[in-house]
């Protein structure tokens, strides 16, 4: 069966779920920049369950502009796979579809909630789904988010955009079910709010001793780093945070190191 009607099931209108040839997708110009990350990603979960996520669609002349899935359409081109499942939807709510994924981009906070929510959903759905999944791959950008936001979650005053360049570096999607990754997720976050804390006392001793730079707070934060400024590192999440932790509470009883940095 190439395509299958059918009406959405709220607002009533006309849906049509076909395989699409790849040479007649094309991605929106508005689309946001794809992860090549993300790909990579996805690209091994193809291998190992299949192309099971169908990319959202409206149909152009003879060609279809993808609203939602670039990056599955993506990983699928470069696996050379020919036919796409897609669902095809009215051009007036692809385009509505569209202004959701170009507005501004959300913050760290706001992502870190909206990755979390995703993520309950699909642990209160199938809590033996592996959270490598490619439904889970495709629906989260980074596996950090979903941390973060178990930070937020215990702790609303958590400053996580502060330790975003260092936790996308070392947080990654676990090869485990949801259910147990979950217990790892609350740990890691545990961790996150620990390396919060001292990291707050640490900017306030140097307050007290007179450091006034305006950007204090970020120039304690890359003190504190373990990692620098590398793309790459083989150190641990856990590994990683609590070498922060570790550098942070020297510089609360040794502030003076903070001048040879």
């Amino acid at each position: 069966m190439e395509a299958f009607d059918y009406k959405d099931p709220v607002n009533n209108y006309d849906i049509t779920f076909s395989l699409i040839d790849i040479d007649k997708l094309k991605i929106s110009k508005n689309q946001r920049k794809p992860s090549k990350e993300l790909v990579e990603r996805l690209i091994s979960s193809i291998r190992k369950t299949g192309f099971v996520s169908a990319l959202v669609c409206i149909k152009e002349n003879d060609n279809y502009i993808i609203v939602d899935g670039q990056h599955r359409y993506l990983a699928a081109k470069t696996m050379g796979i020919q036919k796409i499942p897609c669902i095809i939807i009215p051009k007036e709510y692809g385009l509505k579809l569209m202004e959701f994924n170009v507005e501004k981009a959300p913050n760290f906070r706001e992502k870190s909630y909206v990755a979390l929510n995703v993520y309950y959903d699909f642990l209160n759905q199938n809590p033996d789904m592996k959270e490598t999944d490619t439904m889970i791959l495709d629906s989260i950008e980074l596996a950090c988010y979903i941390t973060a936001g178990i930070a937020y979650q215990s702790n609303p005053r958590f400053y996580g955009s502060a330790f975003s360049s260092l936790v996308k570096r070392v947080d990654s999607f676990l090869d485990m079910p949801l259910k147990e990754a979950i217990e790892v997720r609350k740990e890691r976050a545990e961790l996150l709010n620990q390396a919060d804390q001292i990291l707050k006392k640490a900017t306030q001793k140097l307050k007290e001793l007179n450091y006034n730079s305006p950007f204090l707070f970020q120039e304690v934060v890359s003190f504190c780093n373990p990692i620098g400024k590398k793309r790459k590192t083989d150190i641990s999440f856990e590994n990683a945070i609590n070498e922060f932790i570790k550098k942070a509470n020297e510089l609360i009883e040794n502030p003076s190191l903070f001048n040879q940095s």
